[in-house]
């Protein structure tokens, strides 16, 4: 992607999905946000005031292969 338009995180030593950078298009606050979390540096509007899972825009289906590699390797760290 262009620069500074995503971040990578890692989360006890494995790559979670990329972060996207955006600007909310109302008041174009910064959020960042994955197929499984949305951080904002504003405060979180309530349940249906536009932050719902409907008004977001990475899916599971955009980052499948992040999620999937997190996946293989829980399966190897987590194992009996």
């Amino acid at each position: 992607g262009e620069s500074g338009s995503s971040v990578r995180v890692v989360v006890d030593g494995r790559d979670v999905p990329t972060l996207k950078v955006a600007r909310h298009p109302v008041h174009k606050g910064f959020m960042m946000e994955s197929c499984w979390a949305l951080y904002t540096a504003f405060p979180m509007p309530a349940p249906g005031q536009g932050l719902d899972d409907d008004d977001l825009h990475v899916t599971v289906e955009d980052q499948v292969d992040e999620v999937d590699e997190w996946n293989r390797r829980a399966r190897t760290v987590f194992a009996p």
